[in-house]
């Protein structure tokens, strides 16, 4: 059974006459004392030893409520947006886009009710993990010294470790706690002019400390009996989460650097009030961890690092970058990479002792470009041809890639699978590469096969998985008469679908509808199916089937194995392999 704070006299008359609470609030903590106390005529407080022992409730940052609080000239309140979103133009072909996000406590609700005293609901600490140490200090009525422990979470109560707290009951004392996040003891800082609350000073601390604080108003103990002390401490700085994600672009991260500032290096903290001195103005690096070597596949095309930031109120807050390179290819050092230097996400908000999250992603800008002199559309990332592999007038005016209908010179050659020559009237065996033929890496790691891949220089054929990247990112609508039935040899020409990209309307990549190329020579279901080679191999090859069967523009493709590489041919459209 817990034992009582204060335990009950019995009064004579057993009467209670008088009930006392003092509860304690120091900056962003808590503590509290209970006192339950039936009074006599003598006695206010019980004298004699009195034993403090630690009721540790956990940490807490600054809460949401409370920076989102602002006084108008009406004298009521009202919440200021919390998320800071930007976007920045990086060049013509990346936009880099932020979002600054204060993290709520681990609970902390906001009512709805429109008076004041409703609008923020209290904020209840978060655990601190078991083996963190902490000191407590101890004042007299006075502000003198009087006693000090080292305590580890989740241990206040082993006196192996550390001895009981034993004070005089009836006396007025000030508590002051600290913690460094720290699993050492003798990591714990040490305290200036401890022997008077007034002097006492944490000193020329990095700035990079996760400092915790709390102080207690003045409490009187009662003598005989356990005393509880409920602790919540207070984080004092600032602690951002960054994350870099490049991955809609298709690049790996092969190295950054970066930096957040005004950071202050040092601090020094005031016991008496938790007032903060800051010194040595510059920034903090945010080091994200990164593999070394040429093996691309441990490369992430996301990061993330937490830094404790130490500054004052501030708009002026700056996420710098001032280089970071981006690649793609065989390995960090080949291949193409982007270069960017300078980046700066400026202007920036951050509170002391409010946790954030920085999510800065790089996005691709959807937009039509020559790639390798070829007309090519990027969308999402992925560059791909604007026209099909085998087309002979890739002039864009005199052979308009996205004409509605589409015509015959935009339908291309018909390929076997694995091979680089499409059919022609000296090739026209069934036959089929083998295993590797078009890609020798996987269908995420695709590697070109130069022996056999039929795509231009820089271009190669796409993985399943590329081609169900592209619907995603893309809207579809269908062009051309389609055939309600299929027909064989032949069918009509015209039939396109239409792929549209989801960020810009204006971009799109045309896929004619030209049909199977029979094993007996001849065309079968021209504008009723239109098959697309990938290069992914699954037991038997995949194709990707846009078919008049389901003709809707919700549903633009669907991805079908064929086991027989060899029996037909199929169009092909190229991506690039490796993006600019």
């Amino acid at each position: 059974m817990k034992e009582e704070l204060f335990p009950k006299k019995k009064c004579n008359d057993y009467l209670l006459s008088h009930l006392v609470k003092a509860m304690v609030l120091s900056v962003g903590v808590s503590l509290v004392f209970s006192v339950v106390s039936c009074r006599n005529a003598e006695t206010e407080h019980v004298t004699g030893t009195a034993e403090v022992k630690i009721n540790f409730k956990g940490s807490n940052y600054e809460g949401i409520a409370e920076l989102g609080m602002q006084a108008s000239t009406g004298g009521s309140l009202q919440y200021q947006k919390f998320n800071q979103h930007q976007e920045i133009k990086m060049g013509n072909d990346f936009i880099v886009v932020a979002d600054l996000i204060p993290q709520k406590t681990t609970s902390e609700l906001q009512a709805t009710a429109s008076n004041v005293n409703n609008l923020m609901a209290a904020t209840e600490p978060g655990l601190l993990p078991n083996d963190i140490c902490y000191k407590l200090l101890v004042y007299d009525n006075n502000g003198n010294y009087v006693a000090e422990r080292d305590y580890i979470r989740g241990k206040e109560s082993n006196t192996a470790i550390t001895p009981a707290l034993m004070l005089d009951g009836g006396q007025t004392y000030t508590f002051v706690s600290y913690c460094v996040n720290t699993t050492s003891i003798a990591s714990l800082p040490s305290v200036v002019n401890k022997n008077t609350l007034a002097g006492a000073v944490l000193s020329d601390m990095a700035g990079t400390t996760d400092l915790m604080y709390f102080k207690s108003s003045p409490i009187t103990l009662q003598g005989g009996t356990n005393n509880y002390l409920d602790i919540v401490l207070k984080h004092m700085f600032s602690q951002i989460t960054t994350t870099l994600d490049v991955s809609q672009t298709g690049y790996k991260i092969h190295t950054i650097d970066a930096n957040i500032a005004p950071h202050y290096n040092k601090a020094s903290v005031q016991l008496a009030d938790g007032v903060i001195s800051r010194s040595s103005l510059g920034s903090t690096p945010i080091l994200f961890s990164l593999p070394t070597g040429n093996n691309i596949d441990l490369y992430p095309n996301s990061v993330s690092n937490i830094n404790v930031v130490n500054n004052d109120t501030n708009n002026t807050t700056v996420f710098n970058i001032p280089s970071v390179r981006l690649g793609i290819g065989t390995s960090p050092s080949q291949g193409a990479s982007i270069v960017n230097k300078n980046i700066k996400i400026e202007n920036l908000k951050v509170t002391p002792g409010v946790k954030y999250k920085l999510n800065i992603s790089l996005v691709p800008v959807d937009t039509y470009l020559t790639y390798m002199g070829v007309a090519a559309a990027r969308i999402n990332g992925q560059i791909w041809m604007r026209y099909n592999m085998g087309v002979t007038n890739m002039d864009l005016t005199a052979n308009n890639p996205d004409q509605n209908p589409q015509v015959a010179a935009l339908y291309g050659g018909y390929y076997f699978w694995g091979l680089k020559d499409p059919y022609s009237a000296t090739n026209n065996t069934q036959k089929s590469g083998p295993a590797g033929a078009w890609n020798s890496g996987t269908n995420y790691a695709p590697v070109k096969n130069q022996t056999y891949d039929p795509c231009p220089a820089g271009y190669r054929v796409p993985t399943t998985n590329e081609w169900l990247k592209l619907l995603e990112y893309t809207t579809s609508e269908n062009i051309g008469k389609w055939d309600t039935a299929p027909v064989d040899f032949g069918g009509s020409f015209g039939a396109g679908k239409v792929l549209r990209s989801k960020k810009n309307a204006n971009v799109l990549i045309t896929l004619p509808i030209a049909g199977i190329f029979h094993a007996a020579g001849h065309v079968d279901y021209r504008g009723y199916v239109g098959n697309y080679w990938t290069s992914t191999e699954s037991g038997d090859v995949q194709v990707i089937k846009i078919s008049a069967e389901n003709p809707l523009p919700a549903t633009s493709a669907i991805v079908t194995s064929i086991s027989d590489k060899s029996f037909n041919q199929h169009s092909l459209r190229c991506i690039a392999d490796v993006p600019n």
